[in-house]
């Protein structure tokens, strides 16, 4: 029988929280005025038609003033007959009570009735076994709730020894442990904030403050157009240590579509470069109103156990927005640049200390760096020319490195490398391209 009716009790409690939700619970108050907050003084109301309260004197009264509960912990708990968690905490509430006597007084609070509070309570002492009642309660309250408006039930409000109010919190902060805690001038950890948030379901969330701040955010993938104003570049903040291949956030403003696949599949910047990408089967992605047509913003945030997949995620979310077009990294041969080992023992090894690369039109300075650095240096010097340069030198280690010559001059560069057994020599090889080509039948117009 006991489970039967506790059944009950937890299906009431589901129904009236989608009620509630569904803006049908005509007795949620309206929550727009932010009500006294933590720290804050509490006002000397009246609160009338309370029950089971005794005064100083040992009387049983039915009002009093919040002053009469100064010099005690005043535990104020808002709750509903239909909500279960706050039936539940009942009977630990009438335990609690009675272990901490006069150091603590909790107030059961609810906007129902006494017609519907009192019987409903004669009839859970009973269950119990005539073992509560020492907790004094006020049905039909008004006056507490305009004080601290709330959405969700049961929700508590701790109020110290001076009136003040020390916290806001859940039905997990009401335990021995917590009170004893108070009492000897300690902080409550869980603070619970019960305002309910603007929201309008017509606008994205968190945009312009829609539903919060964002500030427990953990996965966040967003598209737009051209922004206007907002420059065009890309910033990805590195992941977790011990991560390489991975970032936490990444974030493109205004840029193309073929410069975001080359940023995902170069991991931030083998591939940035449009000499490394090629359209085929026709794909044009040229178009007079650029900025309308192929320039985008994006930004990636992830948590720590996404992080080491950021650019695998990232690509997913390139190939479902841009659907018109088929994306891969594949063998192509293209007329390339190449940095080769001519003369091996020549490279010198290095001095230590922080990796640096500084280049400018009169020459490269790499101190502690790898080959691979000088590669991607020289990525932007060869992009006017429309050719990639790779690494073919198989060199893993780090280097320290003098070039004094103009970085687009091949000749010159090449007689500084040949010091250090390396060259660049311009030939056809199958290297690794994006290639971009666009799905028949796709609408073409949809985005470029």
């Amino acid at each position: 029988m006991m489970l039967k009716k506790l059944t009950i009790y937890i299906v009431l409690a589901v129904l009236c929280l989608v009620f509630e939700a569904m803006g049908q619970d005509k007795k949620v108050m309206d929550v727009g005025a932010k009500g006294l907050q933590v720290g804050d003084k509490l006002p000397d109301v009246l609160l009338s038609g309370l029950h089971n309260y005794k005064d100083k004197g040992g009387k049983v009264v039915s009002s009093a003033r919040l002053s009469d509960f100064k010099g005690k912990l005043l535990i104020l708990d808002f709750w509903a007959t239909w909500c279960a968690p706050c039936v539940a905490m009942i009977p630990r509430m009438d335990s609690l009570q009675r272990v901490f006597g006069d150091k603590v007084q909790f107030l059961s609070v609810t906007y129902q009735s006494a017609g519907e509070v009192l019987p409903f309570l004669q009839k859970l002492e009973k269950q119990q076994g005539g073992k509560l009642g020492v907790v004094p309660v006020l049905p039909g309250d008004e006056t507490l709730r305009m004080l601290f408006p709330h959405v969700y039930l049961p929700h508590y409000v701790w109020i110290d020894s001076q009136g003040v109010v020390k916290a806001i919190t859940g039905a997990e902060t009401v335990s021995a442990s917590g009170i004893k805690s108070v009492l000897n001038g300690g902080e409550i950890a869980a603070q619970k904030k019960d305002l309910r948030l603007a929201y309008d379901e017509g606008q994205a969330l968190l945009v312009n403050g829609n539903g919060g701040d964002g500030s427990g955010l953990r996965y966040h993938s967003v598209f737009t157009g051209y922004i206007e104003g907002l420059g065009s570049k890309n910033k990805v903040l590195p992941a977790v240590s011990g991560v390489e291949t991975g970032f936490s956030r990444i974030t493109v403003k205004n840029l193309s579509m073929e410069m975001l696949y080359g940023i995902a599949y170069g991991k931030g910047q083998d591939f940035y470069l449009k000499n490394r990408i090629i359209l085929e089967n026709g794909t044009s992605l040229k178009d007079p109103n650029w900025k309308a047509t192929n320039r985008w913003c994006y930004e990636l945030i992830l948590p720590e156990e996404l992080q080491s997949r950021g650019y695998e995620l990232m690509r997913e979310d390139l190939d479902r927005f841009f659907s018109g077009y088929r994306v891969a990294l594949a063998k192509r041969e293209v007329e390339c640049y190449g940095l080769e080992v001519v003369e091996a023992g020549k490279l010198p090894g290095t001095r230590g200390g922080k990796s640096a690369i500084d280049h400018g039109p009169s020459g490269i300075t790499m101190e502690n760096a790898e080959l691979g650095s000088l590669v991607k240096c020289l990525q932007l010097f060869y992009y006017v020319a429309g050719k990639p340069i790779v690494d073919l030198t198989g060199l893993a280690g780090r280097t320290d490195l003098v070039i004094d010559a103009d970085p687009t001059d091949v000749g010159a560069m090449n007689e500084q490398l040949a010091r250090y057994g390396l060259k660049i020599s311009l030939a056809k090889r199958w290297i690794d391209m994006i290639v971009i080509a666009k799905v028949k039948g796709s609408n073409k117009e949809a985005r470029e």
